[in-house]
């Protein structure tokens, strides 16, 4: 035992000197950052001084939006979670007249993973809600992010992503009691097109987005012109070789539409 403490005593002061000189990772500390209000500004400015593993937090209420928090910005995803007070107690209106950036414009960046959760997007009552984007849009290379225990309320187009992305959205309510004049198609995914039709199917892989625990309500009064009969109020709406994953969704009044190939082979 007294041999062994020497050999001890020299690697303790080994490991001091080398956290000293900066060779170990420090520690990450992750921070909340809370909304001063629930406006398009109050969100951004927390989203802006948030750092990579910190959580923005938007506070209860209901705000009716005329542009999103990144309208006119263009930033990229950190690796932030974005959470609300839960589904109905934190409310964002999208009452957009003109084709701007949606409420929340996520261009997600490879390796940054992000979440939004517990917030609820709602239409009712705003004729041009969601022609632009959907209430939430999700662009360019994040592999990893996640929207769950969100709910996408009363307008024609709810959650518009493309490009090479996976991610997982689960939990979600996509309700739609009306229509903005067109048929209601919550969901469109278009892939990144030609890349995908020659990579391998990775089947069993996460390399999909994958829609998981959802509740789908489409009102059969909801499609254009009041008729919800004609078929076309699908859920998903994939195309460009999007790779998708659908399993334990509850879907009603809706459907699943697959795109041929097209020309982006």
């Amino acid at each position: 035992m007294r041999a062994m403490m020497p050999r001890f005593r020299w690697l303790l002061v080994c490991c001091l000197l080398v956290a000293a000189n900066g060779l170990l990772p420090k520690a990450v500390c992750a921070e909340t950052r809370t909304a001063a209000d629930l406006t398009p500004e109050a969100v951004w400015e927390a989203i802006n001084a948030a750092k990579d593993g910190d959580t923005v937090q938007l506070p209860a209420g209901t705000a009716v939006w005329t542009k999103g928090w990144n309208t006119g910005r263009g930033a990229k995803m950190k690796a932030i979670t974005i959470q609300g007070a839960g589904i109905d107690k934190t409310v964002i209106g999208d009452d957009r007249a003109k084709p701007d950036a949606a409420p929340f414009y996520l261009l997600g960046v490879e390796g940054k993973p992000f979440r939004v959760t517990g917030i609820t997007f709602d239409g009712t009552g705003y004729r041009n809600s969601g022609n632009w984007g959907g209430l939430m849009t999700i662009k360019g290379t994040c592999k990893n992010f996640r929207i769950d225990h969100c709910k996408f309320k009363n307008c024609d187009h709810m959650l518009d992503m493309s490009g090479d992305i996976y991610g997982l959205v689960d939990h979600c309510r996509f309700e739609a009691d009306e229509s903005h004049g067109g048929n209601v198609q919550p969901i469109d995914f278009s892939g990144p097109g030609e890349p995908n039709y020659s990579k391998q199917l990775s089947l069993g892989t996460d390399q999909a987005m994958f829609f998981e625990d959802n509740d789908v309500y489409i009102a059969k009064s909801a499609g254009a012109n009041g008729r919800n009969r004609s078929g076309n109020n699908p859920w998903i709406a994939p195309n460009h070789g999007a790779r998708i994953v659908i399993r334990r969704n509850k879907i009603v009044n809706a459907e699943l539409e697959i795109y041929r190939p097209g020309r982006n082979k």
